[in-house]
């Protein structure tokens, strides 16, 4: 894909990044070195910008970024938000409702928690950068050279390394620039998938745990920030991620317990009310969906309603590998590579 992207522009190169584990970071930082290499002075003036595999890079989301860079001064950070729709139509089969619940829930977040945080951020009266770390994506996001290179790229020894990236960025009070578009990107397909994908991620975020010895430097600089910052990106990161479904949880088990139906209505409505706000934000930021039929007016809710009682299933996996093995890098290892091995059989 990016030799024929490459071979569309004169004095376009495609860099292959040679590391024996395929990942985003290492190529980042590959390109990054490549750039650096090449370019005659200005870094203030030059990005690596990421696009990863499982986006579109819209013309239109390409000329936004631009726009945004030129019309900010040339921030040192900024981030395109996306939706998380793309490939509904490839959902099928009995489990496509539970697919496009996970599907619409993951979206929600970014509207309702992403895209604010960046926006806020992003304000131009803003005192300081908001939150304890900020949730980089590592579709979209656009690194000056000279920002990028004083960070040092992106971390290679942690899964997750935009949310990694974004906590070193918050503790230097480096501002992320809101980029005013939606971009689409690919979400799993099946309900095995996305549980694979949500193991994948919490294994990045359990990972805050360990920005005590990822991060010696930063620690030592600011060791209180540090810690306070560590600590809410773990109750943010990773525990709201396990424990996000036990209110659900509660409110179903006191239906059933003190015999109030309408006490397991409320988790219903709010998954409806998550559709409606998914579909209206689409169509207000330009992005609208087809309109749904009838049996997925009941089924959609349904869908984001099942996938929200059980959407730490992922992370409870992961912490039970840590309980059987204290193998870090090798868990690390086997659960990156089970994301590529499904990334290569829904590409086939």
């Amino acid at each position: 894909m990016a030799e024929a992207l490459c071979a569309r522009f004169a004095g376009a190169a495609c860099v292959m990044d040679r590391s024996d584990v395929p990942g985003m970071a290492a190529a980042f930082n590959t390109g990054m070195r490549t750039v650096a290499g090449s370019v005659a002075g200005r870094p203030e003036e030059t990005y690596v910008v990421v696009c990863n595999a499982g986006s579109t890079a819209a013309p239109d989301s390409v000329q936004a970024l631009g726009d945004t860079l030129v019309a900010r001064s040339l921030p040192a950070v900024a981030q395109i938000n996306f939706l998380s729709l793309r490939t509904m139509d490839e959902m099928t089969g009995p489990g496509r409702w539970y697919a496009v619940g996970a599907a619409y829930y993951q979206t929600r977040w970014a509207f309702g928690f992403e895209y604010d945080l960046h926006r806020r951020n992003s304000a131009p009266r803003r005192r300081g950068p908001l939150g304890h770390s900020y949730h980089l994506k590592g579709h979209g996001l656009a690194l000056r050279l000279d920002t990028a290179l004083d960070a040092g790229g992106f971390s290679t020894a942690t899964p997750c390394e935009d949310l990694e990236l974004g906590f070193r960025l918050a503790l230097r009070r480096v501002p992320v620039q809101v980029v005013p578009v939606l971009e689409d990107t690919e979400h799993p397909t099946t309900a095995t998938a996305v549980t694979a994908q949500k193991r994948y991620w919490y294994s990045g975020m359990i990972d805050v745990l360990q920005f005590h010895w990822l991060l010696p430097e930063d620690r030592a600089a600011q060791p209180w920030r540090f810690e306070l910052s560590r600590l809410a990106s773990v109750y943010r990161s990773a525990g709201c991620f396990l424990l996000g479904p036990v209110p659900y949880w509660i409110l179903l088990g006191a239906a059933v317990a003190l015999g109030r139906p309408v006490l397991a209505v409320l988790p219903f409505l709010n998954a409806a009310l998550s559709a409606w706000l998914v579909r209206r934000a689409a169509r207000l930021l330009g992005r609208p969906l087809p309109a749904l039929r009838p049996a997925e007016l009941v089924l959609l809710p349904a869908g984001i309603l099942v996938w929200s009682l059980t959407r730490n299933i992922g992370p409870v996996q992961y912490l039970w590998s840590m309980a059987r093995s204290s193998d870090r890098q090798g868990r690390l290892r086997a659960t990156h590579l089970l994301r590529v091995e499904d990334s290569e059989k829904r590409s086939v």
